[in-house]
This record gives structure tokens, C-alpha cells and sequence, in this order.
């Protein structure tokens, strides 16, 4: 589900835990990352990988020690770090607000037509769905500007090049 939000390609089941090749330590060590998301990172580097199969046997240490509320944080870091889809949810639903005005504004032409008006309702109604509409696509635009703000002051580099046994010179696209 996070790499979806992300648009990046995240691994099902992976885990913090991994072996990684000291080129790859290394470009992540050169990351200017604050609160780095290392199930993102990795992936993101666009290094060669693969994977280790294995059958997880029952936790021998009783239960996790990861409560609910840190899980959270990892998700909205995970977010908010890689992604400018919650900054979107503004645009989207100041868009729909604006299709539900003009579908309004048709139902009540309709009505009018017909003789069945409420008096005072609909342009009430109207107004303020339109003008919050309009209000959340303002966030929305905002939001555009703030996240490319954002990714501007991130300081990741647009590639990584490496070179090492397993990739010699191979770009990676970001």
C-alpha cells in the first residue's frame, strides 16, 4: 500500500534488516536524508538486489516491542518523505467539490423547471459548495508548490552512479 501512495517500487515483505553491499552503505550514507525510511532508500537507489527466501518461524522473544504508535510514525514518514499524494488529497476533493456544484446547479435548474423549488436553499447551498471547492483547489495548487519546495530541499541527488563488482557504472533513473 505505501509503495502505491509513494509511486515507488517497495518489496512485499521487506524488512529494515538486509546485507548490503558497501557501495550501496555508501550512497546512503551520502543521502541527506533526516529521518531516513530505509525500506524506501534502498529500493530507491536502483542497485541491483535480490532476495532470500525463508519460512519465519514464530517470534521466540515473546511480543513485538514496535508499539502501534511508532509503526504510525513510520508510515507518515514514509509518506510524507517520498510522496506528495497527501498534498493532493486537496486538489482531488476540490475538484469532486466543483463537479458536485455543477451537478447541484443542474438538480436545481431542474427543479426550477419543473416547480418544485425550495425557496432560499439553493443558492446558499450552491455558494458555499462552490466556494469551498474553490478554497481546497487553492490548497491544492499551494500544495504543488510546497511539495516541489520540499523535494527541491530534500538534496537527493536526481542519480546515483556506482561502480563496484556487482554494478559497474549503471545510472540509476529518479
Amino acid at each position: 500500500m505505501v509503495g502505491r501512495v509513494v509511486g515507488a517500487p517497495v518489496p512485499r515483505h521487506a524488512g529494515d534488516f538486509r546485507l548490503l553491499s558497501r557501495t550501496a552503505v555508501d550512497a546512503l550514507i551520502d543521502l541527506p536524508e533526516h529521518r531516513p525510511v530505509y525500506r524506501l532508500l534502498v529500493p530507491w537507489l536502483g542497485l541491483p538486489g535480490g532476495e532470500v527466501a525463508y519460512a519465519r518461524q514464530r517470534r521466540a522473544a515473546g511480543r513485538s516491542k514496535y508499539p502501534l504508535a511508532k509503526m504510525a510514525r513510520l508510515a507518515i514518514d514514509s509518506i510524507t518523505g517520498f510522496s506528495a499524494a497527501p498534498l493532493r488529497v486537496a486538489t482531488w476533493l476540490g475538484s469532486a467539490g466543483i463537479l458536485l456544484c455543477l451537478l447541484l446547479a443542474a438538480g436545481a435548474l431542474a427543479a426550477h423547471l419543473w416547480g418544485t423549488v425550495v425557496p432560499g436553499w439553493t443558492s446558499i447551498l450552491l455558494a458555499v459548495v462552490f466556494l469551498g471547492a474553490l478554497q481546497l483547489l487553492g490548497l491544492g495548487l499551494l500544495g504543488e508548490y510546497v511539495a516541489r519546495i520540499f523535494t527541491t530541499l530534500q538534496g537527493r541527488p536526481a542519480y546515483v552512479v556506482v561502480s563496484d563488482s556487482i554494478a559497474r557504472g549503471v545510472p540509476c533513473r529518479h
